[in-house]
């Protein structure tokens, strides 16, 4: 699934939103936008194949839980970068919905989403399934031009522009290091008082992660 996006090479300048502790954070750094790519189970959201308290029924016996705060952080996020969505689930588990169902409007903002079929296959299983497949997330993907019908010319993004966000790390081991953050995933145990997309510390992923890893250590 592609989403188109009008301007490939948007031009910004330095503008300041405040957020919502009152501290000023510039929109962007440069003309040139930094690319995000977020995870969706774990990071944005819990997927389960059973109930659970908060969670919204899909097709095919699939409940979702929003992770607190996830609309806050997705506009903050296309506030400042271009923003895309990866993720090893395949297409037709419902993906299209469920992205509709946690960014809404939003959606049309995206630069792209990628599903399974865009990972890299090892041959190995995950560590916490032995019946799924290990998939791997390779960034030259996109910085390159092999994927078909990709939204926007390769070579804009590069490994110092882009950042993978993803709660599980040997998704992102064939990618150059630096190019990606691992955040404690959101899951069963830990979805009491999470607030990791939120603007409070512990473990406030939009401030410590993102501000930190793309505007202030490139």
């Amino acid at each position: 699934m592609n989403v188109e996006k009008e301007n490939m090479e948007p031009t910004h300048s330095e503008e300041e939103g405040e957020a919502s502790n009152g501290v000023a954070l510039p929109l962007t750094i440069g003309k040139k936008r930094k690319l995000v790519i977020l995870d969706i189970n774990g990071v944005l959201a819990l997927m389960v194949r059973h109930s659970i308290p908060g969670g919204v029924s899909f097709p095919g016996g699939l409940t979702i839980a929003k992770r607190p705060f996830c609309e806050d952080f997705l506009q903050f996020c296309f506030e400042r970068f271009d923003v895309a969505i990866w993720t090893s689930r395949a297409k037709e588990n419902y993906l299209d919905e469920v992205v509709d169902y946690l960014l809404g409007d939003m959606k049309k903002k995206l630069l792209f989403v990628w599903d399974r079929s865009y990972c890299t296959r090892t041959g190995f299983m995950t560590p916490e399934n032995r019946y799924i497949p290990l998939a791997c997330k390779e960034l030259k993907k996109i910085w390159g031009n092999e994927c078909p019908n990709q939204p926007f010319v390769g070579g804009y993004y590069n490994e110092s522009n882009t950042l993978l966000v993803d709660d599980s790390p040997y998704k992102a081991v064939l990618n150059p290091v630096h190019t990606a953050i691992f955040p404690h995933s959101y899951n069963e145990q830990t979805m009491i008082n999470d607030r990791s997309l939120g603007n409070c510390i512990p473990n406030p992923i939009k401030y410590t992660f993102i501000i930190n890893q793309l505007w202030f250590s490139r």
